[in-house]
């Protein structure tokens, strides 16, 4: 089960990146999925983000804390997959690998496992609604120059679309 919502986890950060480079969703996952490591699928995700975002703005830091936990989820899980599993008094124990005898073997509770499960769809729901988030926000036209920039001291425009909070955090486009 957590394999499955990891793979669930990465098809959502698939959309997120598509939604930060306003391109297709399906070109998005397909940029995401290409590297076989997560590690590498998350530093793309954060390299495109670095160059989007303007530094400390409240989206690259939401971007940062999803990519932070995912990449914690991605550990905890290789932790639970790359260990040595068995019973040992009647109880699920895992020990981590390789074998050592100075290691000695952990009781795992299914409880642990839960909340593993738990936080990971939490996670997957959050950066749904940060990918809609930015689909919804304009910057899309923004970044593609589309209409005049926007912010605390842009110049009105006739038919200039209301101002949108997130615009204000992408970087300038360069000239």
């Amino acid at each position: 089960m957590i394999t499955v919502e990891l793979s669930n986890l990465d098809v959502i950060l698939g959309e997120l990146l598509a939604a930060i480079l306003a391109i297709n969703v399906k070109f998005g996952r397909a940029i995401y999925l290409a590297p076989y490591a997560s590690s590498a699928r998350l530093s793309i995700l954060g390299n495109v983000s670095e160059a989007i975002f303007k530094e400390k703005s409240p989206a690259l830091l939401k971007i940062n804390n999803i990519i932070g936990r995912a990449r914690g989820s991605h550990t905890r899980r290789d932790e639970l997959i790359h260990a040595a599993w068995g019973l040992v008094k009647k109880r699920v124990h895992k020990r981590n690998l390789p074998l050592k005898d100075t290691r000695p073997s952990t009781p795992v509770e299914l409880a642990h496992l839960t909340l593993l499960i738990r936080d990971i769809r939490v996670l997957i729901t959050e950066t749904f609604s940060l990918a809609q988030e930015i689909c919804t926000s304009g910057v899309l036209d923004a970044l593609h120059g589309r209409f005049p920039p926007q912010g605390p001291d842009a110049t009105p425009q006739p038919n200039t679309p209301p101002i949108n909070p997130l615009l204000t955090q992408i970087r300038p486009r360069p000239a």
